[in-house]
């Protein structure tokens, strides 16, 4: 063997193709999803997921990545209540999983409900955005049309009416409140 073959055989040892990899690693804040756990982090959780099933060979998959760990270091306060997680889908121990949720694309992103049952195959995120405040709000609007049982850690996002507002002051003995006045359309209070 040459010295240059034995250097390559090293590189490639040092740093494993992309299908072995994947695209995501735990310090990017994204829940990495494989056959092991798949079914206790998306079954019967009560934790809302937003989950990336992706390909690690993909090259849309690869120009989206930025956005998605952008996406998740961005929401990471909101992990109380919703988390972001990625699933790659080239992984032969995935690719029966990638089956069963019904991927027949890559990127895909789908929205699993809090208390999600096995059965569920997720809401899909169909045209979605490369911009980390419209897949934000992408979220938001999933949250609200959630339904029962409502993430525990999950603040109400509703507007909190007049007479919510005189209930507190009569109830609690605060100095300070803060109100948010927005457009119905706004997400800043939700957000």
């Amino acid at each position: 063997m040459t010295a240059t073959a034995a250097f390559f055989f090293c590189l490639c040892l040092a740093f494993p193709p992309a299908a072995e990899a994947g695209l995501y690693t735990a310090s990017d804040q994204v829940v990495l999803l494989s056959e092991q756990n798949v079914g206790s982090v998306l079954v019967n959780s009560s934790v809302a997921m937003v989950v990336e099933f992706y390909a690690s060979w993909c090259g849309h998959c690869m120009v989206f990545s930025p956005t998605y760990k952008k996406l998740a270091r961005d929401t990471k306060e909101w992990k109380p209540a919703v988390n972001i997680a990625a699933i790659d889908c080239a992984a032969e121990d995935n690719k029966q999983i990638c089956r069963d949720y019904e991927i027949t694309g890559y990127p895909t992103i789908k929205f699993f409900h809090a208390y999600s049952k096995a059965d569920s195959s997720g809401v899909t995120y169909r045209g979605f955005s490369h911009d980390v405040q419209e897949l934000r709000h992408r979220i938001i609007d999933s949250l609200e049309s959630h339904g029962e049982p409502w993430p525990p850690a999950c603040p109400p996002l509703e507007p909190t009416s007049e007479a919510e507002i005189n209930n507190f002051f009569e109830t609690n003995t605060v100095q300070h409140l803060a109100l948010i006045f927005e457009d119905k359309k706004s997400y800043i209070g939700r957000e």
